[in-house]
């Protein structure tokens, strides 16, 4: 049987040390995904990604949010009854194409 080496400090000094300060250690070569997420950190904590159904929901809400308060930006405040059902009235575009550009160009990102 073939012993093997303990991987010492001078073994990964005299690998080639890249300017982005991962030293590795092992003799085990580093693929560049782990590369990449040893480059970021002690503290990188990765998350899971939201579906894309998701993210299409949760960006029509902020559309409909940013248009309902341009829509009503000019009248003065009523008594919303706490029990009242949420209205589903989504609003149409609107005629102030920089709230239009921006959405759009939100939605396009």
């Amino acid at each position: 049987m073939c012993k093997r080496k303990k991987p010492t400090y001078e073994h990964a000094l005299a690998q080639k040390h890249t300017p982005n300060h991962v030293l590795n250690l092992s003799t085990h070569p580093l693929t560049p995904e782990q590369h990449s997420v040893l480059q970021k950190g002690l503290l990188f904590i990765p998350t899971p990604l939201k579906p894309l159904s998701d993210i299409t929901t949760d960006f029509e809400d902020f559309e409909r949010s940013l248009r309902l308060t341009y829509l009503f930006q000019n009248r003065p405040e009523s008594f919303i009854h706490p029990f009242r059902q949420k209205s589903s009235f989504i609003p149409p575009k609107t005629r102030n194409d920089y709230l239009e550009q921006y959405l759009q160009d939100t939605r396009t990102e």
